[in-house]
């Protein structure tokens, strides 16, 4: 495995960020990977997601191209009084990763783990095939929720964007949902995600994550809308 670990100066953010990618080591003979990107919890880091899943395993297996940006306490949104980080992901990161490494920039995909899930739905609204893996949504979009340690941070990030979460703007949203039941019965209450494939995993989180990037990859060599 390939493992590039680099920072970014971006005009959507105003601040260098650092992101990991993780290619297959077949990437040296010039094929190209579909790329996944990997969305953090809030308040986790781009390293323990590579703790919790088997990396190379996930990586040489399936023949893609990881890449797992820090998104500090943001859920990677535009946030309402901030950085603009789901502009960041779409129109800065993935452009530059894919201008310079071997990728299919038609074949691109989201992860989003907990509170990172509202990163990954708001790149699915923009056509970007999308799963979710223990998604904490009913937390993560109440200012009373264990998300956020001060509800200055939720204003932050989500003042005068609630509409935007109406279950009804999600109906034809499609993609996949990976984990407890309890999470997935979450998804579907608070976004009506009831139409998306559920796969419930009752194992630890480098067995979701395993689930999830496996059914992701597989939907994206077939994944024709971009």
């Amino acid at each position: 495995m390939i493992v590039v670990d680099s920072r970014m100066q971006t005009k959507y953010l105003n601040f260098t960020n650092a992101y990991t990618l993780l290619l297959p080591e077949r990437a040296v003979k010039g094929e190209r990977f579909p790329l996944i990107l990997c969305l953090h919890d809030l308040g986790g880091d781009r390293w323990q997601c590579m703790r919790e899943m088997d990396t190379e395993d996930l990586v040489e297996r399936l023949g893609i191209a990881l890449v797992l940006p820090d998104g500090r306490r943001s859920c990677f949104l535009n946030m309402a009084h901030g950085p603009r980080w789901s502009d960041y992901l779409a129109q800065e990161l993935l452009v530059r990763l894919c201008h310079t490494f071997p990728l299919e920039r038609q074949k691109t995909g989201v992860v989003g783990v907990g509170a990172g899930a509202l990163g990954a739905l708001a790149l699915a609204r923009q056509g970007i095939p999308c799963a979710l893996t223990e998604p904490r949504l009913g937390e993560a979009l109440s200012c009373d929720g264990s998300c956020w340690l001060r509800a200055a941070e939720w204003s932050s990030v989500l003042e005068g964007c609630e509409a935007q979460w109406n279950p009804t703007h999600w109906e034809a949203v499609q993609g996949t949902l990976a984990g407890s039941k309890e999470a997935l019965d979450d998804a579907d209450r608070v976004l009506g995600l009831s139409h998306w494939k559920k796969l419930y995993c009752k194992g630890d989180a480098g067995e979701r994550w395993a689930v999830t990037l496996t059914e992701l990859a597989g939907r994206m060599e077939t994944f024709t809308d971009l």
